[in-house]
């Protein structure tokens, strides 16, 4: 994420969902592209590399909530939470 769109957003940084694959986790549990992930399960995301890290520990069957910030005019501000159980 740009560090002016962290400034803007008063966030320490996080990754843009660019793209979602139609039935995916993601998909199923309604996260938006656009939307902007700043932590999983409590763990910042920083960067794309922290995204990675914490995603590839990820277990099937394991509980996930993910801390979002949405950056369009039509969508909620402030922060959101998403979550369900991996498949």
């Amino acid at each position: 994420m740009p560090a002016t769109l962290a400034t803007k957003l008063g966030v320490q940084g996080g990754v843009i969902i660019t793209s979602l694959r139609p039935g995916s986790f993601a998909d199923d549990i309604n996260l938006e592209k656009g939307a902007i992930i700043v932590a999983i399960n409590k763990k910042p995301v920083h960067d794309k590399t922290a995204y990675n890290n914490i995603v590839n520990n990820l277990k099937s069957g394991q509980d996930v909530a993910f801390e979002v910030r949405f950056t369009g005019a039509d969508s909620t501000s402030g922060t959101s939470y998403v979550g369900g159980t991996l498949p």
